[in-house]
């Protein structure tokens, strides 16, 4: 999908799974991680997920952000 955001609820809705964006910049990624951080850190997260997340520049102007949640063992 692509998008230039990611909203708090976009990761918070997403509990075990993938989510892939194409995001237009760099700036655009650097905002989505930090979304991704302040979930994670919020004390309404399950404690038993985990989230990670990646960030792949396929072009010039076009970067994949992806946000994975799983289970901790």
């Amino acid at each position: 999908m692509k998008a230039t955001t990611l909203s708090v609820e976009d990761v918070k809705n997403l509990l075990v799974g993938r989510l892939v964006l194409q995001m237009p910049d760099y700036n655009s990624t650097v905002a989505a991680r930090n979304q991704v951080h302040y979930v994670r850190k919020g004390k309404d997260f399950p404690r038993d997920k985990e989230i990670s997340t990646s960030t792949k520049q396929i072009s010039d102007d076009l970067y994949e952000f992806s946000v994975s949640v799983e289970n901790k063992n």
